[in-house]
């Protein structure tokens, strides 16, 4: 993919995500995400590597499903830890389901989508009516959709590639 490398503005991202770009920068000065790099010149403009993108995209997703800003810094986190080099590869062996529970420290875990989908030891409908907060993620579809959205600059369709599982 062409985009691998570029850096992102925060305006650019926040019109992909079709969110406010005032959102983006409360959410960098409130530390939920750090971006790798700072622009030179009068004002600080904040550049976002796919990485950071990426992670923006599941914290706008994982706050639609009501969880807490902690609780989406430490998944952006954990997103951010990992390089997309890593990731790719990950997703080429099949592991592209990031999995959170609300509340679970050793979350989110990275996971093959069968593990979670077609797993019978897990009643995601009584977890649910236990008011547990969950989503499976799949990152590479998430993935390759925000760049396709970022490199033709359509922002109409929202967090693409981001689903809950319920």
């Amino acid at each position: 993919m062409e985009l691998d490398n570029e850096l992102f503005s925060v305006a650019r991202v926040a019109a992909a995500l079709r969110r406010e770009r005032q959102t983006i920068t409360s959410w960098i000065r409130r530390k939920i995400i750090t971006p790798r790099r700072i622009a030179a010149g009068r004002r600080s403009t904040y550049l976002l590597d796919p990485v950071d993108c990426l992670a923006l995209a599941i914290g706008v997703e994982l706050q639609r499903l009501r969880f807490s800003l902690a609780e989406i810094t430490l998944a952006v986190n954990w997103l951010r830890s990992r390089s997309l080099e890593s990731m790719q590869r990950d997703w080429a062996e099949g592991r592209c389901v990031m999995f959170v529970v609300a509340g679970c420290t050793p979350c989110p875990r990275l996971l093959h989508r069968d593990a979670l989908v077609a797993n019978d030891q897990i009643d995601f409908a009584a977890a649910s009516k236990l008011g547990i907060h969950f989503a499976g993620i799949d990152l590479q579809t998430a993935f390759h959709e925000l760049m396709a959205k970022l490199e033709s600059s359509d922002s109409s369709a929202g967090t693409a590639g981001v689903e809950a599982v319920r």
